[in-house]
């Protein structure tokens, strides 16, 4: 049980700590320099700060207290694209034209950074407003698997887009990321909502929807999965074969059917010895 802000600072940066070291070794062909994704990180971290301006501004137009179709509306147009803009620009902003950010991988990496840098601010605030140690503790839990991890696979996303964008040379894929992304979170933010309005009524119901909300969180892991295999394969620093491997290779290759052939041949030659015999 938490009974200081020490621990409840902990619980509240240690997912980001763990997914930033976990996709940081991700990248397994040449690892991003870590000054790189902490200077990201700090730059999502500010980004929360013009996505609160925003969405205090809109709150009273599109009230969520005002009832699920209000609620709705809010995230997907306000709080989904304005949150995953705000992970987009701290990406685009500072890194997208460095030398650093030199292949497909490094852009799902710095996504990451960007929107880690995000959540954690947010996952600061949220643990820190819960009313009492027992309820920062379970807000910290509920958030490790849920809020922060999906949080870090959107600008996954992001990131992903950013290097395909960069790589490709077509600008406009940039922001394909920020609408998949700005989707994502708006179907998770509302269905976070309507497991609010109904789980003070019915405990199956708050169990159904906090399945739905795994099963959102698995189904953008398995988007992410896909999207890191092939960002790895389009990777310049992949080791290829080299041509004398791949010689001696087509050698070993055209040698197996002669020995094969001899080989046929002696069982042939000891089969007619055989049934002269």
């Amino acid at each position: 049980m938490m009974g200081s802000w020490p621990e409840a600072l902990l619980i509240a940066v240690a997912p980001s700590i763990f997914l930033l070291w976990f996709f940081h070794h991700k990248d397994r062909y040449k690892n991003e320099p870590v000054w790189f994704m902490v200077k990201v990180f700090i730059l999502g971290a500010v980004f929360i700060v013009p996505a609160v301006i925003v969405e205090f501004a809109t709150y009273p137009a599109l009230q969520p207290d005002n009832g699920l179709l209000a609620s709705t509306l809010f995230f997907f147009i306000i709080v989904g694209p304005v949150e995953e803009f705000g992970k987009f620009g701290a990406v685009r902003l500072h890194a997208y034209n460095s030398a650093q950010f030199n292949e497909p991988m490094d852009g799902i990496v710095l996504g990451v950074s960007g929107a880690l840098g995000f959540a954690t601010v947010e996952n600061i605030l949220d643990v820190f407003s819960a009313p009492t140690p027992e309820a920062q503790l379970i807000t910290g839990i509920v958030r490790a698997f849920l809020s922060v991890p999906v949080h870090a696979f959107w600008g996954a996303i992001i990131g992903f887009y950013l290097g395909q964008a960069k790589f490709l040379k077509r600008p406009r894929l940039a922001f394909v990321g920020v609408g998949i992304a700005a989707l994502l979170h708006g179907t998770f933010d509302a269905t976070s909502s309507v497991v609010d309005m109904v789980g003070g009524e019915s405990a199956a119901a708050a169990l159904f929807g906090l399945l739905v909300l795994v099963g959102i969180v698995w189904v953008t892991y398995w988007i992410v999965k896909r999207e890191i295999s092939e960002a790895e394969d389009e990777s310049p620093f992949r080791r290829k074969p080299s041509p004398s491997r791949r010689r001696r290779g087509r050698r070993s290759l055209a040698v197996k059917p002669s020995r094969a052939r001899v080989g046929a041949g002696c069982v042939a030659c000891l089969s007619l010895h055989t049934l002269s015999s």
